[in-house]
């Protein structure tokens, strides 16, 4: 018999030990930051007492998020993703949510319009291993004519960090941004001038020696900064690492920044959404996304 339940402490631990052994992409120390912005949003189901799948969610107001959506391939065509997303779901909406996005495999987008999921846009997956950091310097895109200074962030930008990002994201996730800097504070940068805040950019240490970016942020009229922002990063982590990276297609200029520093694209999710349209979500200054786990 089918049983989907809120996460235990040890569902935790076993998730967590399960991304470590199968290789999943992910540190347990990840799966457990995950599940520390939302506890009541991660559910486990269970056959028998044998783990069959799980699912993550968070919420950011008016914006709900769903990801990690895994079923073991030993029980699948059994409607088990089905059951997990619609208990993500009903969380959701008792949390006033009234839009839900989630990225999605390819395979997996029959799934989502089933449950009433629309297509937005495709959400581009790149990585780089960067051996040469000052040779992605070179770059033809027009410099800007004032000075915008890029540094490292610190604990006080985080509430203006979040006021920006929400023009962009579509929802304060302050709580995210500042767990993110909390345990990675030496590999994120702000830039400004004066009191204005132009981007930022977040990167943290995953699974295989593998360095995330995300989010990272920007006003989309200013991509200069966008690509100083990004080569800080590189510049803060030892040379001949592997760079994680996702940006929304419609940010060409993204697309362009990445590529010129040495991504490619390797995968292509779909960016989907249930619900209202947020009309606040701005995906030209979002040029890499927070994560397909929590957005």
């Amino acid at each position: 018999m089918l049983q989907i339940n809120e996460f235990s402490a040890d569902d935790f631990d076993l998730i967590a030990d399960l991304y470590a052994v199968e290789n999943w992409g992910y540190l347990p120390s990840e799966i457990r930051r995950f599940a520390e912005w939302e506890r009541k949003g991660c559910f486990i189901a269970k056959t028998n007492g044998q783990y069959v799948g799980h699912v993550f969610s968070i919420s950011y107001g008016h914006l709900g998020w769903i990801g990690l959506l895994r079923v073991d391939h030993k029980y699948g065509n059994r409607g088990i993703g089905t059951e997990l997303m619609r208990k993500a779901i009903y969380h959701l909406y008792g949390k006033g949510v009234k839009t839900i996005r989630l990225e999605a495999v390819l395979k997996a987008v029959s799934l989502y319009h089933r449950l009433g999921f629309k297509e937005e846009f495709d959400s581009l997956r790149l990585t780089a291993r960067i051996q040469n950091v000052s040779a992605t310097e070179n770059t033809s895109i027009p410099k800007s004519s004032d000075c915008v200074e890029i540094r490292s962030m610190n604990n006080k930008d985080i509430a203006s960090i979040a006021v920006m990002d929400s023009n962009y994201f579509g929802a304060s996730r302050i709580k995210v941004l500042e767990r993110l800097f909390q345990d990675f504070p030496n590999l994120c940068f702000i830039a400004a001038t004066g009191g204005t805040v132009f981007g930022y950019v977040m990167c943290r240490k995953s699974a295989s020696d593998t360095y995330k970016i995300a989010p990272w942020i920007c006003d989309p009229e200013r991509p200069e900064v966008a690509e100083k922002l990004l080569i800080a990063c590189l510049r803060n982590v030892r040379e001949n690492k592997v760079f994680a990276l996702g940006i929304p297609a419609v940010n060409y200029r993204a697309v362009q920044i990445a590529k010129k520093c040495g991504f490619q694209t390797v995968d292509i999710c779909r960016r989907m959404r249930l619900g209202q349209e947020l009309v606040e979500e701005n995906p030209r200054g979002i040029f890499g996304i927070g994560g397909s786990e929590k957005g």
